[in-house]
């Protein structure tokens, strides 16, 4: 825990549970089509909490974990049910939940932790539900950036290996993808220049996939959907 002391100083987190519109842009992109009202959601890693205040605005049923005691404190204060494992989460599991969602979380974790986490998980969900894990995409060189970032990253994480840790238990992966690209709400130009970018990105992205027979998802950060499939 102690390298974690001074983290959300680092972070610049303000633990107000409030989104930015860049946040609402890109949480719509990445989550707008799956997340219904009622949907009964857990967030692992919650951090500042925008995700869960965004959702929670949209109408699910929002539930989260985090290991700091402050940041569990400041979920409370802004009505979010909150503990420290997920397993803590199991005598609440009687209606089942539909989804568990870990953005930027299991870097920080050894393999251990995360094979404990999914298998928690797999108790939790209903027959339907999905796990959604953001990690930074470590089978391609432009995730180093990210993954070398921070001194509390300790594991490189890939499709495969994810599906590895998951093989013992009922969670099998469903989707790859990379990271919705979303321009910054700025100028005009701005966006067209983001737009043009993501479009090169894109090209570049299936030809070296193409010539090096490798997958084309390359972008810093990487979506891998699990399901759960008891």
């Amino acid at each position: 825990m102690s390298q974690y002391e001074s983290y959300t100083n680092w972070k610049g987190w303000h633990l107000d549970f409030s989104f930015s519109e860049e946040d609402d842009l890109y949480y719509d992109k990445e989550f707008g089509q799956v997340l219904r009202p009622g949907l009964r959601l857990i967030e692992i890693g919650f951090g500042a909490g925008s995700f869960l205040a965004w959702s929670k605005q949209r109408g699910a049923e929002v539930y989260g974990v985090e290991i700091q005691e402050e940041l569990v404190a400041a979920a409370k204060q802004h009505g979010v049910f909150a503990v420290n494992q997920i397993d803590q989460l199991l005598p609440h599991r009687q209606q089942g939940f539909d989804a568990v969602v870990a953005l930027d979380v299991f870097e920080h974790l050894s393999n251990d932790e995360i094979s404990s986490i999914l298998a928690s998980i797999t108790k939790l969900p209903k027959s339907s539900g999905t796990l959604t894990v953001r990690v930074p995409n470590c089978g391609s060189p432009f995730g180093l950036w990210n993954q070398c970032g921070d001194a509390t990253h300790q594991n490189m994480l890939t499709p495969n290996k994810l599906s590895q840790l998951a093989f013992a238990t009922e969670l099998r992966l469903v989707d790859i993808r990379n990271q919705a690209r979303v321009p910054i709400r700025r100028t005009f130009g701005h966006r067209l220049a983001k737009g043009l970018q993501f479009a090169i990105r894109e090209c570049v992205s299936k030809a070296i996939a193409k010539i090096y027979d490798y997958p084309s998802t390359l972008d810093q950060n990487i979506v891998i959907v699990m399901k759960n499939m008891k």
